[in-house]
């Protein structure tokens, strides 16, 4: 039983190159694509760094770094209110889950209702957190890119499990499967350090500044993390259904955790109307249906549908 190691960034410097990386691949599109000023701006308020409305949504890059600093303070502020807590990160994907970039489905409702009744079947406290990335090689030949929604929970106890007993029997079921060569369900101690605690706030917050490359090896199919052959198209693509989530509709509570939750969202919301560019607006979702529309048509040769967003 292997715990969560520290790693030589910090969280928030992490927070912050995952931030610029993800901006980058879009401006790189933008510029690549010759769009005129407006649709810039677009970009820009999508980002997170143009004007804002009431909603908090999932592509807003400074709103996930306020969400991970936030996250990571509550966690530490647990630790030291007791000390005797054993904390586990919680790794959800399912092959239900995986869809196609061409006419994209994304279980948000389905999800949720399969990971939470392993969190209470564990009667663990928790925060979850929905997750979208990419998968730059695979399927294609005519298919498109995959688009894979999973989850990640930081959960708490005072109790000690056994994390590899924990995932032989919640992989044993068949409502739980993964194609690639990975358990459908990972579980790992986290050590409750206030550097780990940071990081595993990063990491479950984190923009999609990687993608998933597929690896052909022995065993099968496996996924590699890298930010090498991400295209601007395909990270434009994962925004447009980012721009239409909120992002305190991906994160979900169990038990104990739903204090977590709420005092989160308390204070993330209160940092998000202090913003500058904030207004007591809502989104104009018939015009940001046009834009995402005038970008798919850059698509040449291929039909790029709207995204099927299942809440």
């Amino acid at each position: 039983m292997n715990a969560v190691g520290k790693k030589k960034k910090t969280a928030s410097q992490k927070a912050q190159l995952a931030k610029t990386g993800f901006a980058h691949l879009i401006k790189t599109y933008a510029k690549k694509h010759k769009l005129g000023q407006a649709d810039r701006n677009i970009f820009n308020d999508i980002l997170g760094r143009g004007r804002l409305t009431n909603a908090m949504l999932a592509s807003d890059l400074k709103l996930r770094c306020r969400a991970t600093k936030i996250l990571s303070k509550l966690l530490i502020e647990l630790h030291l209110q007791k000390p005797d807590l054993n904390f586990y990160l919680l790794t959800f994907t399912n092959d239900f889950a995986n869809t196609s970039d061409r006419r994209p489905i994304i279980e948000i409702s389905k999800m949720h209702r399969s990971i939470d009744p392993v969190l209470r079947k564990l009667k663990l406290d928790s925060l979850s957190v929905l997750e979208i990335q990419g998968v730059g090689n695979y399927p294609r030949k005519g298919k498109g890119r995959l688009l894979m929604l999973h989850g990640h929970a930081i959960a708490w106890t005072e109790r000690s499990l056994d994390c590899d007993d924990i995932m032989n029997d919640l992989n044993s079921s068949p409502s739980w499967v993964n194609s690639f060569d990975a358990k459908p369900i990972d579980v790992r101690l986290v050590t409750p350090t206030k550097d780990d605690l940071a990081y595993i706030s990063y990491y479950i917050f984190k923009p999609p500044f990687e993608v998933k490359m597929v690896e052909n090896r022995k065993s099968g199919l496996k996924l590699k993390s890298t930010t090498k052959g991400y295209q601007p198209e395909f990270a434009v693509r994962i925004l447009e259904c980012l721009s239409q989530l909120e992002l305190k509709a991906l994160v979900r509570s169990s038990n104990d955790g739903g204090g977590i939750r709420s005092e989160w969202c308390r204070r993330l919301t209160y940092r998000h109307r202090s913003r500058t560019q904030w207004t007591d607006d809502k989104a104009d979702h018939a015009a940001m249906d046009q834009f995402w529309d005038r970008i798919r048509t850059k698509k040449r040769r291929v039909n790029y549908h709207p995204y099927e967003i299942r809440r």
